[in-house]
């Protein structure tokens, strides 16, 4: 049976796991989350594997530019990095 990102749990972030859980962060993995969804239900059928990773990709390029802002906040108020 071919997984889809409602049904992938490793997709699924709960904020009371990480504390990580800003509102931005949360929008974040959303966002990757829907992506991710979409682009394996238009993804052919034949090669589960490839679609995955096609999809993962696209995923993960949704939020590549978010990610890369936010790090440099991130990393200045945290006080382990301090």
């Amino acid at each position: 049976m071919r997984r889809t990102g409602e049904d992938s749990p490793a997709l699924r972030f709960e904020p009371a796991d990480d504390p990580l859980g800003t509102l931005a962060f949360r929008r974040l993995t959303d966002r990757a989350h829907e992506a991710y969804g979409i682009a394996l239900h238009y993804q052919p059928a034949e090669d589960e594997e490839a679609a995955t990773r096609e999809a993962m990709s696209h995923a993960l390029l949704s939020v590549s530019f978010g990610f890369a802002a936010a790090a440099p906040e991130r990393i200045a108020t945290d006080p382990s990095w301090a």
